[in-house]
């Protein structure tokens, strides 16, 4: 379990709810690093993730709700979404301690969400092993921002297939509006 979170607006810098407890850096990039890999069994991945609604206005209109779907007890990693990954130039490095599951090589990958598949660029002949071209469609396409988490499930690692659940990591106006830098919102 985790300890509880202040969470609140110190000087115009936002802190989020989907925080990892300890922030990892890896080759020099801290901003890159807030992933993590996991590997548990289907019963453990059954009762790791509740079923919670994700909504998001998407041009003054509330799109719609998603579901977040058990974990299905296959080798996954979590990245908390940082400017780097939602923004230009729009990198997502993949934790080193995931790597032992991907290929060494450039090669077409997939991302599955919603239903819906995003063909993009597995970049792993390098010392951060990212996704490449593709990301930023993606990104764009289900509407991340700072703070939203991704699980990335890896479905098959012969053809590079990844299942993706988002996230929202925004804190619900009713909450923020209470909250300031001297009055900070505390999470349980």
């Amino acid at each position: 379990m985790s300890t509880p979170k202040r969470v609140g607006n110190d000087g115009g810098e936002q802190h989020h709810l989907l925080q990892e407890n300890s922030e990892k850096e890896c080759s020099g990039h801290p901003s890159f690093c807030q992933n993590e890999e996991h590997s548990v069994t289907t019963q453990e991945s059954n009762n790791a993730v509740p079923d919670l609604p994700r909504a998001r206005q998407d041009n003054n209109q509330l799109a719609s709700k998603r579901s977040i779907a058990p974990l299905m007890g296959i080798p996954y990693f979590t990245s908390i979404m940082s400017k780097s990954q939602v923004q230009s130039p729009y990198l997502l490095v993949i934790p080193n301690s995931f790597n032992k599951s991907l290929p060494r090589a450039n090669v077409a990958a997939v991302l599955v969400c919603g239903g819906k598949t995003w063909d993009i660029k597995y970049c792993g002949d390098c010392s951060l092993r990212r996704f490449g071209s593709g990301w930023k469609k993606f990104a764009k396409d289900n509407d991340l921002k700072i703070g939203d988490g991704c699980i990335f499930e890896l479905m098959d690692n012969k053809e590079l297939k990844f299942r993706v659940q988002i996230l929202d990591g925004q804190i619900p106006t009713k909450f923020v509006k209470r909250g300031s830098s001297d009055r900070p919102i505390c999470i349980d």
